[in-house]
């Protein structure tokens, strides 16, 4: 434990945190240095060594320590009990092992008497003796007092009389071995601190004031409850696991009873904690979700060779505002900037064209091919790179698609499976604090199938490497370490009821691990790779009513069990889904059968008082609905509501009976009542909805969203174009100027009211022409504009082969004149 060391700055960053306590290699260096001027036949004790004789000391190890030591009549060394330190020098006479302390009265120093008598029974001696000089001072700087008492025992120096004293030679033995570090650059780290005795009135003074004793009256109020309960009985209450509820156990058992806090103290306490309840703002301000960050495209190119069209070359990245028929490519968009494309439906070129949608919903709704992918990409800014999630859509008749280099190194990739495997603390054989300390290596070893054995011919029950291509180990990634209660809440293990990790295996070794589920306490759940959920290959026929032992024999008695499964007080064995319904009706003949799938949840009834879950499932079955009843919901004139489960929609929502008709109605959870209004009765939201006294948009009176959306930056209003503007002001102009304003106080208003409105619908009819007009021409100039292109491409084209075939005709004769044969005369 010596040799591991930290650097010299933490330790020293230690030091100055430290205050008055001391850690073991502070008191070892001090003993160290004791040590050197050679004190007589005097052997010095690593305070290590003698904490570990104190706790689990074994007379082989005291031997060997004595004799690995020169020859030697006393020993000294610094015992660490309960946070203190307490000097020991050990003298061996010839009848008996003598013990020299010097300690603070309020120290109880028999704790150390199993270490005097380990001591004695190796040096064979027949008993130890004690002389312990007491102290009044110095209860916090333990530390530095066992280093001076062994100073003045060994070097004659003085020892202080005062805690004044006590403090200044503390300060020169720290100053001491801060300046032994200078030099190094590594030290021997700490394992152990000791820092005196612990103030009870200090610790009981701040646990009064946090149950609404006021800061004032609390010193005297812990006062008087060490008085009256007593400093052992209060001390050990506080170090206990519930330090306040042992204190008013102990305060009622007093005659007359003792009162913690008074009754005026507790009502404003109560009273404080109401107006927290009433006005929550007052514990401080609610933080809001975060809205999900959205990536600017233009900001962004696509990684050299990510998309490759269907002629095998690499597609180029284009701009948004170059996507067109003529365009060959990828071109990254917001889903606001690709909406246009996705509602048309409509592809544009007869090659390839593909845009690259981000900051989009989960899934597209649109007539075109598209895909979900996660591309990557780099920043225009710093050039450093993402991994995006987007669709790909395509736009062209010939796709274009991500590249995938079947080349080059590959990652060796074996089947896998995940599981939860869950430790109940009632069932673990062994002493449940012991688990405390590396739980899963003692987990481990009771599950064979995850341990690896390389031996050759070896038949145990190990995993065993079948070749160098295979996995090196079977067991792959240990995750998700964690102590639960009964209600699932992470705690200490002291508190704790199970203890449950996740592990990632070779799938090869699945069934072997699923069948020892339920031994000594520990239970395994399969899970998705990605330990999501669990997986879907395997189910649970839970036993109702039954304990370990029953549920155990069932398991084994059962040919398609794979082992035991365990939730709670719950136990089932599990079998695969195949085998679900047949083992379930096997063991539950009575019990209502539901496939596996996600669970939905109905409203169904009303049903007869007399009804039962058996009677209304064979209900069910008439109707050819696998539905499972759960539990009456409500009674109504007529009948009973009940609850139900399933994983298909009923053939019909309402069904004619005898007692009447029967509706079927979809809630969102087992908690969600029916609604009951009048003679109404249904789900709430429905009845709303089909209300006459109100006609808004229920979205409009309760928007999940609303809150959210005040978070949300208000985006600018649309500006009026200047040339609309224009026209507004135009017509304005025309209209003021063509009303007879000099008449309009006279009596004929009905005939200029009839010659204005004539006037406006003229206007408002030339405005629809002109509108009409424009959009006209627009739509010709894009036409011509579109034949000017197709124009230009089948020129272009004529003009490429008229070339080509000139230069063919040009290259054909040369060949002709170079291929005649000269004559020689």
């Amino acid at each position: 434990m010596r040799r591991p060391t930290v650097p010299v700055d933490t330790r020293l960053s230690l030091l100055d945190n430290q205050a008055h306590a001391w850690a073991d290699d502070e008191v070892w260096w001090h003993l160290s240095a004791i040590a050197v001027p050679k004190p007589k036949e005097t052997a010095i004790l690593d305070p290590l060594i003698a904490h570990t004789w104190l706790t689990a000391g074994t007379p082989a190890a005291v031997q060997y320590w004595a004799s690995m030591q020169p020859r030697f009549n006393r020993i000294a060394s610094v015992v660490l009990l309960d946070g203190h330190w307490t000097p020991c020098i050990w003298i061996l006479r010839p009848a008996e092992l003598e013990v020299i302390l010097w300690e603070h009265d309020d120290v109880d120093i028999n704790g150390l008497n199993c270490l005097h008598g380990l001591l004695s029974s190796v040096f064979g001696l027949p008993h130890f003796r004690t002389s312990c000089t007491r102290r009044q001072f110095g209860e916090q700087n333990c530390g530095a007092a066992a280093i001076i008492f062994l100073q003045h025992r060994l070097t004659g120096t003085a020892l202080p009389e005062t805690a004044a004293q006590l403090q200044d030679a503390a300060d020169e033995l720290r100053e001491a071995f801060r300046q032994s570090m200078e030099g190094f650059n590594q030290v021997p780290r700490p394992w152990c601190w000791g820092s005196g005795i612990t103030d009870t009135q200090s610790v009981l003074n701040a646990l009064l004031q946090q149950h609404g004793v006021p800061i004032h009256a609390a010193p005297t109020r812990a006062k008087l409850v060490l008085q009256s309960i007593g400093q052992d009985a209060v001390t050990k209450a506080l170090n206990g696991v519930a330090p306040w509820r042992t204190l008013k156990s102990l305060a009622n058992q007093q005659k007359p009873a003792l009162q913690l806090v008074m009754p005026d103290e507790l009502n404003t306490v109560m009273q404080e904690r109401k107006a927290k309840k009433a006005n929550p703002k007052a514990t401080g301000p609610k933080v809001m979700p975060s809205r999900p960050m959205d990536i600017d495209p233009a900001k962004l190119t696509l990684a050299d060779a990510s998309f490759q069209m269907d002629a095998g070359a690499f597609a180029p990245q284009l701009a948004a505002s170059q996507v067109g028929p003529l365009a060959v490519g990828v071109a990254l968009m917001s889903f606001a900037e690709a909406k246009p494309f996705l509602q048309s439906g409509q592809t544009l070129t007869n090659k390839s064209l593909a845009i690259l949608v981000i900051n989009g919903p989960d899934e597209l709704h649109t007539t075109l091919q598209w895909a979900s992918i996660r591309f990557a990409a780099c920043c225009a800014v710093n050039n450093q790179p993402v991994l995006l999630s987007g669709h790909l859509v395509q736009l062209g008749v010939q796709p274009i698609v991500p590249v995938f280099t079947h080349g080059g190194p590959t990652v060796q990739d074996v089947p896998v499976a995940c599981a939860r495997i869950t430790v109940f603390a009632d069932q673990w054989p062994h002493d449940w604090s012991s688990l405390a300390d590396h739980p899963f290596k003692q987990v481990l070893q009771i599950l064979p199938p995850l341990q690896t054995c390389r031996e050759d011919s070896c038949q145990c029950g190990k995993w065993h490497p079948t070749g160098p291509d295979t996995a090196q180990d079977a067991l792959l990634d240990v995750f998700r370490r964690q102590f639960f209660t009964d209600a699932g809440r992470p705690t200490k293990h002291a508190q704790a009821s199970h203890f449950s990790v996740q592990v990632r295996y070779l799938k090869s070794q699945e069934l072997a691990l699923l069948q020892l589920s339920g031994l000594h306490g520990v239970y395994l759940e399969p899970r998705l790779p990605d330990a999501s959920a669990p997986t879907d290959e395997y189910q649970v026929v839970w036993l109702p009513q039954a304990d370990f032992a029953t549920a155990q024999h069932q398991s084994k008695c059962e040919p398609m069990s794979l082992g035991l499964a365990r939730s709670g007080r719950r136990y089932g064995p599990r079998v695969t889904a195949k085998n679900f319904q047949q083992v379930f009706q096997k063991l539950k003949p009575d019990g209502q059968f539901l496939s596996p799938g996600t669970r939905l949840t109905w409203q169904c009834g009303p049903f007869p008082y007399g009804s039962d879950r058996k009677s209304i499932g064979r209900v069910f079955a008439d109707w050819a609905w696998q539905a499972r009843p759960l539990q009456p919901a409500r009674p109504i004139p007529g009948g009973v509501m009940w609850l139900v489960q399933s994983v298909t929609d009923p053939p019909h929502l309402v069904y004619n009976m005898q007692h009447g008709q029967v509706m079927i109605s979809r809630c969102d959870s087992v908690r969600e009542g029916m609604a009951e209004h009048g003679t109404v009765m249904g789900p709430q939201s429905t009845i709303e909805l089909c209300s006459s006294k109100s006609t808004l948009d229920p979205w409009t009176v309760q928007d999940p969203w609303q809150q959210a959306l005040t978070k949300v930056p208000a985006q600018p209003a649309p500006t009026m174009t200047p040339q609309l503007q224009e026209l507004e002001e135009r017509l304005e102009r025309s209209i003021m100027e063509k009303l007879p304003m000099d008449r309009m106080e006279t009596d004929d208003t009905e005939d200029r009211l009839q010659t204005l409105e004539k006037q406006m619908q003229h206007l408002a009819n030339r405005h629809q022409a002109l509108e009409g007009t424009v959009a006209e021409n627009h739509r010709q100039h894009s036409a011509q504009v579109q034949t000017l292109q197709a124009q230009m491409m089948s020129q272009m084209e004529v003009q490429r082969t008229h070339m080509s075939n000139m230069f063919e005709d040009q290259m054909s004769k040369l060949e002709t004149i170079l291929a005649k044969k000269g004559r020689f005369e």
